[in-house]
């Protein structure tokens, strides 16, 4: 994001940076945050939540 904020940045002057560069900094740093909640949505449960939870049947089928 460094690099990519750094980049924005030099694509006008102080007023555009100070106008519109920081909604692309932070739109573009959004983008990979909302990508990334979508596919926790297809993250299967780790097998030591199962066992806490007293599905230790899921856990085993899981680790196998």
């Amino acid at each position: 994001m460094f690099f990519i904020n750094a980049a924005v940045a030099n694509q006008g002057g102080q007023h555009w940076n100070v106008t519109t560069g920081w909604r692309w900094m932070l739109g573009i740093g959004a983008a990979p945050a909302i990508i990334f909640f979508f596919l926790l949505f297809f993250v299967k449960e780790s097998p030591r939540w199962l066992e806490k939870k007293g599905r230790s049947e899921e856990a085993l089928q899981i680790l196998v």
